[in-house]
């Protein structure tokens, strides 16, 4: 039967040789199983297939189930009851020094050993002599010191010369006992350093360093003493009372200085605050105006057009707007109609353009000048049309080539 459906279905012959593949692939699977339960003692066992990391995991694990089971305690966790006496690491300060070690600040109250071992010691070089005996109680932070002799006294006299027998002086100490004084002195013999601010020529003041120095310079005209600018002994210096007309060379002096012959021009040689604070900004007299040339329909005048020509070249008519608040009273704009079409000045953004017979120019290179009375009104003087009829008939002129 199953070679019928082979011949009969090819592809039903495919589906049936595939599941019998999977069959036998499950087959041995769990043939596989059975024996790793029986070599290993697991309960269960996947064979899905893992990274190498997981296998070692596994194995991990089972040695740790495998200690546990038979009540092995050779390792703990960290919340393990058994540590009891666990320490918890002390935690490092916010910021560390640059060598990555906690800075150590040591107070007064923590250095309490040191009365201690200053004790010790004073305990250690104090001496006992004959008939003497030095006692240093650690507990009790005493010294105790008794005249052991026979038939001894304790007259302070005496105790005094004991003690003063007993002291013996160290590297850099002076014991001196005066017994008439009935006093026991001790001094340092040491050299201290010693430091001096000294004044040098010129100077005076200066001292040790008890209190606080001084240094003055000594102005004058004799020697060791320091001169100031306008001193007469000073060979080529200018004096404060010529006011510089003892210079070698004031023409030199004014090139230095970058001056030139400014320094010598008259202040009515140069440019009023009306007309300009710096001379490149002042008002110049001029052979040759810049020229702003426009070839469209339609200009607005600048600031900068200010003093320029500005030519008009167009075969349609051109609308000029005079923009109010852009130029300032007595600011003037030249312009020149090149081309054929008419331009009509227009006040804009505020401004009052006035001008007579018409505020239209006459014809093809008629010229006009804006000449501006405030920021806010002009004048426009020049060639310019008598109506806008007349200019409409120029107009239609220069297009027909001749009167009509």
């Amino acid at each position: 039967m199953i070679s019928a459906v082979f011949v009969d279905r090819p592809r039903l012959a495919i589906v049936i040789a595939f599941v019998i593949t999977i069959a036998g692939a499950l087959a041995l699977m769990q043939e596989l199983s059975r024996w790793l339960l029986s070599s290993t003692g697991m309960k269960a066992v996947a064979l899905s297939p893992k990274a190498g990391a997981h296998g070692e995991l596994c194995g991990l694990l089972c040695i740790r189930s495998a200690l546990e089971a038979r009540g092995d305690a050779r390792y703990v966790q960290g919340t393990d009851s058994r540590l009891t006496d666990a320490r918890t690491p002390t935690a490092h300060a916010s910021t560390h020094a640059a060598a990555g070690s906690d800075p150590l600040t040591v107070t007064s109250a923590q250095i309490s050993d040191l009365t201690e071992t200053v004790q010790d010691i004073v305990g250690a070089f104090l001496v006992a002599g004959t008939n003497v005996t030095v006692t240093y109680n650690d507990a009790a932070n005493t010294f105790t010191i008794n005249a052991t002799a026979t038939g001894g006294t304790t007259d302070p006299e005496v105790v005094r010369d004991v003690i003063g027998a007993a002291m013996v002086a160290g590297s850099g100490i002076q014991i001196t006992v005066n017994d008439a004084g009935d006093t026991i002195t001790i001094a340092s013999t040491a050299v201290l350093p010693t430091r001096q601010v000294i004044a040098g020529t010129g100077l005076s003041g200066g001292g040790d360093l008890s209190a606080d120095r001084t240094l003055t310079v000594a102005y004058g005209t004799t020697s060791t003493t320091a001169t100031v600018g306008n001193d007469a002994r000073v060979t080529g210096a200018a004096q404060k009372a010529s006011n510089l007309s003892d210079l070698t060379n004031a023409a030199t002096a004014r090139t230095n200085l970058g001056l030139g012959t400014a320094a010598t021009t008259a202040s009515t040689a140069y440019a009023t605050a009306a007309q300009g604070a710096l001379a490149d900004t002042a008002l110049q007299p001029s052979t040759a105006q810049a020229i702003n040339a426009q070839t469209g329909t339609s200009y607005t005048l600048v600031a900068g057009d200010a003093g320029k020509v500005v030519t008009l070249s167009n075969a349609a008519a051109i609308t000029l707007n005079a923009p109010g608040s852009v130029f300032t009273a007595g600011q003037r704009v030249d312009v020149v109609v090149i081309g054929a079409g008419m331009a009509t000045v227009v006040g804009t953004s505020g401004a009052t353009a006035n001008g007579t017979p018409s505020l239209v120019s006459r014809a093809q290179w008629s010229a006009f000048t804006i000449l501006w009375t405030s920021a806010t009104a002009c004048v426009v003087i020049g060639d310019l049309a008598g109506n806008v009829i007349a200019a409409l008939v120029e107009r239609a002129e220069l297009v027909l080539g001749g009167g009509l």
